[in-house]
């Protein structure tokens, strides 16, 4: 049986996860971020990226717990999810910095969440 879903709720769902592909490239050349937010950038990718895949975070799961549903799934980007995660808690609850030598997995890991996006060019 197929699940309906209020306006509302799709209005919400659709606030939450934007397709993936509408999500700009981070690493392209121009866009001026700081490290920083490049990182919080994947990380809202990686959500709407999961959502298409059916691995949604839950409400009662931090970010790191998250990511390691997720390269459970995809064992072949375990170090670059992992990354991300410990990334994005150092910016978000730390208020730390990212350097320039931790974004490199981040780079590749873009590229593979690009290549397992069906009909999507890289942006």
């Amino acid at each position: 049986m197929a699940q309906s879903h209020s306006a509302d709720e799709t209005t919400l769902i659709e606030d939450l996860y934007p397709p993936f592909h509408t999500f700009v490239n981070p690493f392209a050349n121009g866009t001026g971020w700081s490290r920083e937010q490049m990182v919080r950038h994947m990380y809202r990718a990686i959500l709407s990226w999961g959502y298409e895949h059916r691995i949604v975070r839950r409400e009662v799961e931090t970010p790191e717990e998250f990511m390691r549903r997720l390269f459970r799934r995809f064992p072949e980007q375990q170090e670059s999810i992992a990354t991300l995660g410990t990334l994005y808690n150092r910016i978000a609850y730390a208020r730390g910095k990212v350097s320039s030598s931790e974004l490199k997995p981040m780079t590749e890991l873009w590229q593979w969440l690009v290549t397992k996006t069906p009909s999507v060019e890289s942006r």
